[in-house]
C-alpha cells in the first residue's frame, strides 16, 4: 500500500525550506558550496584549550590530584562524530558531565546523546554548538546524505523524541516532523535512512509505543501515573497479557513506514507496520526492511541484553511503483540487522528460520526483489559464526555478497546448520573460516589455505569484500583470494575500535575499507585504498579513529580518557587541529601483579592497586574486584592506558585508601559441578594469601564489591568466607531461579504491559557453554542452583552488606528486596539502598556522590581507620 497523504496526526505539516531554489526543470538545484568555515560566526563559543581546567578542591598526594566521585562527575566525553562536506566540516557530540555507578554505563540516553557542535576542520576557525539546537535537549547522530552534505539526528528532550536533519551547506537544524505528535524511533534497528540525497525513509511509531529505555523513566512515571488515576477515580486500569502457542497469532507493533521529501515536505506512507533494520538497494528502487511483531511466541530466544528476539517479517517496498509496491513474506521469522543487498543487482540475503521454529534452525535466503520468493541457501556442512560469541545478539557475523554467493562466516562441520553460541573469547568450537554459499551450490571456503581466520567483516565493497586472516587483509572476489597492500609487520582488526566500535556499522561500504594497525607506542590506523595502496596514520595513546573521508584523506581520532576529551583531525600531511578540554594531569596508585595458582594447578595473575592515600594504620584492607570471567593478567598496565572498564571505581577506591584487587575469575575454575560460582572462595583466598605473604595487605581486613553479575559474586562470596568484612553489591539479583523464570527490562513491561510479556535471560543460564551462570540447562540442575543462591544463605554470612540498586533497572529489584529481607530476619548487618528513577547505572550527580559515600562509610565502619578501631 503506497499512499501521498499529510498524515494527519501521524506525521508532519510542510517544514519551512531552507534549500536553494528550484531549478526549472523542477529538480533542487546544486548550490555552490563556499569553504565550510564561512558558516562559522565570530561569536562562536571558542574551542577550549588542551590541558588541565578548573576543577573543585583537589584531594592532592605529593602535589598530584587522584581521581576522586567528583572528579568522575565532571569529566564529559566525545560520543560520536562525523565529517561531513568531503572533510570541510566535523559534527560531533559531547556527553557529560558523565555519572554513573560503573565503567558499564548501559542506558542508551546516557550514552549514545549529548550536546551537538559543529566546526571548520580547515583552520583555527572555533567549535560552536549546532546553530537551531534547543537549550537542554540532547542529540543522537544517524545516517549521512549520500552526497556528505546533510545528517539525521534524533533530537531527546523531556523523553520525547524527534528526528532533526542537519544542513552543514547552511549549517541549518529543521525538524520534517516537528507537527506530527509521534516521533521517530531512535536506535540502530528503526533507524533512518536516505533514498536519495533529497529523501529519507523512516519509521515513525506512535507517542506511546517508543522503546522504554529510549524515552526515559521520566514517560514511564507518567503513564504509571495515568493508568493509576483511573483506578483512582474509579475507572478500569486492567492490563492483560498471555501466553501465545504459535507465531502467526503475535500482533505486528503499530507503526508506518514513510518517505520524507526534505525539500518540499511532502511525506509518503511506504508501508503500514514498525518497519526495522531498512536496507536500501544499490539501483535505489528498492527498500528492503523487517516489521516487527509483538514479543512472546512459544521459541522467542532471550537476547544477551536482557530482551527476546521477535518475530520479524521481510518486507521489500518498490518505490517505482504505486500499487501492489509491498511484498511480505509471512513464512519466515527473519533477524534483525541480517538483510545484506548485492552490490550489482537487486538480489537481498536475509538469515531467517520457519515460524514456529528455533533460531538454530535458521538459514540464509535469497530473494530477486523483483519477482522471486526466498529460497534458502545450502550451508550443509557448516556451522555459522554468531556475534553471540563476541558477547553481542543472537545473529550471524556480517555476511556479503561476492557474484552470485554470499559470503559468510562459518565453522567446517558434518552436521546440519547451526549456531555454536560460545562465550566470548572460547575457541573450543573449531577453525573459522569464509565460506562462499549458494542456493543450490555445495558450500566453498576460500580461505582454508589461511592461518587464523577473523569471523568479523572488514569492509563490504563491489570490488569484493575484505576479510582478515592472522592480522593480515584479504579481498574475496569471484577470481579468489587476494591480499591487499599493507606495511609489513602490522597486525590488523576492523576499525573503529572502541569506544566507537558501533561505527564500524556505519562506514560507509562504497569507499575504502578502513582496518586498524596493532601495537603499543606507535600504534598506527592504516586506511587500505580500494587499489591495495595503504596509507598509515599516527594515533596518539588511548586514541581511536572515529571517521574519515577516503577520497579527500581526512579523519577524526578521539580520546576519552579519565578527565576528558581531545578530538583530532588529520590529513596525510598531518594534524590539522587538535582540540578539548583535555586530560588533566593526575596522580595515579602503584599497581603489582599477584601470581599465584589456580585450583587445577594453572599460573595465575591479578592486578593489586595499592591506595594512593595511607589512611589505615600499617598495610591497608584490600577489596576484591569482582566480575565473572575476568580474565588473568600477566602483568598490570598504567592505569592511564588501562582498558579495563572498571578502572574507574578501582581508582575511586584506591583514592579513598584502600588497596584494590581485581580478581581473574576464568570460568573454568569459577564454575564447579552444581555450582556456577562454587570455585570463587578458592580464587579469592589463594590471591589474598599471596598479596598478604608480600606484606602488600592486610590479610585480615578484606572486603569484596561487585557490580551488576559481580554484584552475585560478592554475595555469594559472603556466604563461603567468614573473614570477609563488608560486602558492597550493586545493580544485582540474589537467586538464580527468580533471576531465570522473572521478568526482565522491568522498565519496559510497567510501561507497555500489553506490548510486551514478562522476559528472561535464560541465556544466562541454558547455554551449554554459556556465558556468566551457564554451563548446562537450569532444567538439569533446578534444586542445586537454589542451593546456590546467597538468598537462601543469608543466614551463613558474617559480613556487614550493602545493597545499591535503581528502582528503574532492567534488573528487577525484587532480588536485593528479598536478600535486605533474609538478612534482616536473620539478624545480620545490612543496609539496602534505593535509588528512584535510576536505571542500570546512576545519572543524576546526586545519586552517583550517595553511591560513593555509601559505600565508603560500609567499608570504613568494617575496617576501621588510624583514628578508630572496628
Amino acid at each position: 500500500m503506497t499512499r501521498t497523504t499529510d498524515l494527519r496526526g501521524l506525521a508532519a505539516a510542510a517544514m519551512t525550506s531552507v534549500w536553494m531554489a528550484s531549478a526549472a526543470d523542477g529538480r533542487t538545484a546544486e548550490p555552490a558550496r563556499p569553504p565550510f568555515a564561512a558558516f562559522i560566526a565570530p561569536t562562536s563559543v571558542a574551542a577550549e584549550p588542551v590541558g588541565p581546567e578548573p576543577s573543585g578542591p583537589p584531594a592532592q598526594v605529593g602535589g598530584q590530584q587522584g581521581f576522586t566521585v567528583e572528579t568522575r562527575l565532571s569529566a564529559s566525553r566525545v560520543v560520536d562524530a562525523r565529517l561531513m562536506l568531503d572533510g570541510q566540516a566535523l559534527v560531533y557530540v559531547v556527553a557529560g558531565p558523565q555519572a554513573g555507578s560503573s565503567g558499564a554505563d548501559l542506558d542508551q540516553l546516557q550514552t549514545r546523546v549529548g550536546r551537538l557542535f559543529v566546526r571548520s576542520t580547515g583552520g583555527d576557525d572555533p567549535e560552536r554548538e549546532y546553530p537551531g539546537t534547543i537549550e537542554g535537549a540532547r542529540y543522537w547522530l544517524a545516517a549521512r546524505s549520500p552526497d556528505g552534505s546533510r545528517l539525521l539526528a534524533y533530537e531527546v528532550l523531556s523523553g520525547r523524541v524527534r528526528l532533526v536533519v542537519l544542513d552543514l551547506r547552511t549549517l541549518s537544524l529543521t525538524r520534517p516532523l516537528e507537527a506530527a505528535p509521534e516521533y521517530g524511533a531512535l536506535g540502530e534497528d528503526f533507524g533512518p535512512i536516505w533514498l536519495n540525497d533529497d529523501a529519507i525513509a523512516l519509521t515513525v511509531l506512535p507517542e506511546g509505543l517508543q522503546p522504554a529505555g529510549v524515552i526515559g523513566q521520566r514517560h514511564h512515571l507518567e503513564r504509571q501515573l495515568e493508568r493509576a488515576g483511573r483506578a483512582w477515580r474509579g475507572g478500569a486500569s486492567a492490563s492483560v497479557i498471555q501466553t501465545v502457542q504459535d507465531d502467526r497469532d503475535l500482533a505486528a507493533r503499530p507503526g508506518l513506514l514513510v518517505e520524507v521529501e526534505l525539500g518540499t515536505g511532502r511525506t509518503t506512507v511506504l508501508a503500514e507496520g514498525a518497519v526495522a533494520s531498512l536496507r536500501r538497494s544499490p539501483s535505489g528502487r528498492y527498500v528492503a526492511g523487517l516489521r516487527v511483531f509483538a514479543l512472546g511466541g512459544p521459541l522467542a530466544e532471550a537476547n544477551l541484553g536482557g530482551g527476546m528476539t521477535p518475530r520479524a517479517e521481510l518486507t521489500v517496498v518498490d518505490l517505482e511503483r504505486r500499487d501492489g509496491a509491498v511484498r511480505r513474506f509471512p513464512g519466515l521469522n527473519a533477524e534483525l540487522g541480517s538483510l545484506v543487498w548485492a552490490h550489482d543487482s537487486d538480489r537481498l540475503a536475509v538469515f531467517a528460520r520457519p515460524l514456529n521454529q528455533p533460531l538454530t534452525t535458521g538459514r540464509y535466503h535469497a530473494l530477486d526483489a523483483r519477482s522471486g520468493e526466498p529460497e534458502p541457501i545450502s550451508t550443509a556442512g557448516l556451522a555459522l559464526v554468531s556475534e553471540r560469541e563476541r558477547g553481542l545478539t543472537f545473529r550471524p557475523e556480517l555476511a556479503a555478497w561476492v557474484g552470485d554467493r554470499l559470503l559468510v562466516a562459518a565453522r567446517r562441520t558434518a552436521a546440519t546448520t547451526e549456531h555454536l553460541f560460545l562465550p566470548q573469547g572460547d575457541r573450543s568450537g573449531g577453525r573459522i573460516d569464509w565460506c562462499l554459499i549458494a542456493v543450490s551450490d555445495p558450500p566453498s571456503c576460500p580461505t582454508v589455505d589461511l592461518d587464523e581466520v577473523s569471523p568479523r567483516l572488514g569492509a563490504d565493497q563491489a570490488s569484493g569484500p575484505v576479510v582478515l586472516a592472522a592480522g593480515r587483509p584479504y579481498r574475496v572476489s569471484v577470481a579468489g583470494v587476494d591480499p591487499l597492500t599493507a606495511p609489513p609487520g602490522r597486525s590488523f582488526a576492523p576499525a573503529p575500535t572502541a569506544p566507537f566500535a558501533d561505527q564500524v556499522r556505519r562506514m560507509r561500504s562504497d569507499r575504502d575499507p578502513v582496518l586498524a594497525s596493532s601495537g603499543d607506542q606507535d600504534r598506527q590506523a592504516v586506511v587500505l585504498g580500494g587499489s591495495g595502496r595503504a596509507r598509515t596514520m599516527p594515533l596518539e595513546p588511548g586514541e581511536a579513529l572515529v571517521d574519515l573521508e577516503a577520497a579527500s584523506g581526512v579523519a577524526v581520532s578521539a580520546v576519552n580518557g579519565l578527565t576528558g576529551w581531545v578530538l583530532r583531525v588529520t590529513d596525510a600531511g598531518g594534524t590539522r587541529i587538535r582540540w578539548g578540554p583535555g586530560e588533566r594531569p593526575l596522580g595515579f596508585p602503584r599497581r603489582e601483579l599477584i601470581a599465584f595458582t589456580g585450583a587445577d594447578g594453572t599460573a595465575l595473575g591479578a592486578c593489586l592497586t595499592l591506595p594512593r592515600v595511607d589512611r589505615f594504620a600499617g598495610p591497608p584492607p584490600v577489596i576484591l574486584d569482582l566480575y565473572p570471567n575476568n580474565p588473568t593478567r600477566s602483568d598490570c598496565p598504567d592505569p592511564a592506558r588501562e582498558p579495563d572498564p572498571a578502572l574507574k571505581d578501582i581508582l575511586t577506591l584506591s583514592e579513598h585508601g584502600y588497596a584494590v584487587l581485581t580478581l581473574p575469575a576464568p570460568y573454568r575454575l569459577l564454575r564447579t559441578p552444581g555450582n556456577p560460582l562454587g570455585g570463587l572462595r578458592t580464587l579469592a583466598d589463594s590471591a589474598v594469601a599471596e598479596a598478604g605473604r608480600r606484606g602488600l595487605i592486610d590479610p585480615d581486613r578484606v572486603g569484596a564489591y561487585g557490580f551488576s553479575q559481580g554484584g552475585m559474586m560478592a554475595l555469594w562470596l559472603a556466604t563461603q568466607s567468614p573473614t570477609l568484612d563488608a560486602v558492597v553489591a550493586g545493580a544485582s539479583w540474589s537467586e538464580y531461579t527468580a533471576d531465570y523464570f522473572g521478568g526482565r527490562s522491568a522498565l519496559w513491561y510497567q510501561t507497555y504491559p500489553e506490548q510486551s510479556p514478562l522476559q528472561s535471560v535464560s541465556n544466562r543460564y541454558d547455554l551449554e557453554t554459556g556465558y556468566g551462570f551457564g554451563g548446562q540447562p537450569m532444567g538439569d540442575r533446578l534444586f542445586e542452583m537454589i542451593e546456590a543462591s546467597p538468598l537462601y544463605r543469608a543466614h551463613e554470612i558474617e559480613a556487614d552488606v550493602l545493597l545499591m540498586m535503581g528502582d528503574a533497572d532492567p534488573i528487577p529489584i525484587h532480588g536485593f528486596e528479598l536478600m535486605y529481607s533474609a538478612l534482616e530476619r536473620a539478624g545480620k548487618p545490612a543496609r539496602f539502598v534505593r535509588f528512584a528513577g535510576e536505571g542500570h547505572s546512576l545519572a543524576s550527580p546526586g545519586n552517583v556522590r550517595r553511591y560513593w559515600t555509601e559505600m565508603f562509610e560500609t567499608f570504613d565502619r568494617a575496617f576501621g581507620t588510624e583514628e578508630g578501631e572496628r
